[in-house]
């Protein structure tokens, strides 16, 4: 048997232990995360307005992104990723 944790849920857990080394790969995840959504914001033509960590049950592990400029369209990737927000 397994138990799976996705990387929300691994880092709300992290928040939970008191742990240097657990509290290191955190932070090494999460400024991957911001490369990352750094990265995709340059490829797309928008803006990342950082990465943050929530409660999983508020969304958890998410980075958020906008127009480059106002009007710009909503890049189809992004809008299948979440397809409620208000992208204007």
């Amino acid at each position: 048997m397994t138990s799976k944790a996705d990387v929300s849920q691994m880092l709300e857990i992290a928040q939970q232990l008191d742990s240097e080394f657990v509290e290191h790969a955190a932070s090494a995840v999460e400024s991957a995360a911001v490369d990352l959504a750094s990265a995709i914001a340059r490829e797309l033509g928008v803006i990342s307005h950082g990465f943050d960590v929530q409660e999983t049950v508020w969304g958890g592990a998410l980075a958020s992104f906008g127009p480059a400029e106002p009007g710009a369209p909503w890049p189809e990737l992004l809008r299948e990723a979440d397809p409620s927000a208000d992208w204007d």
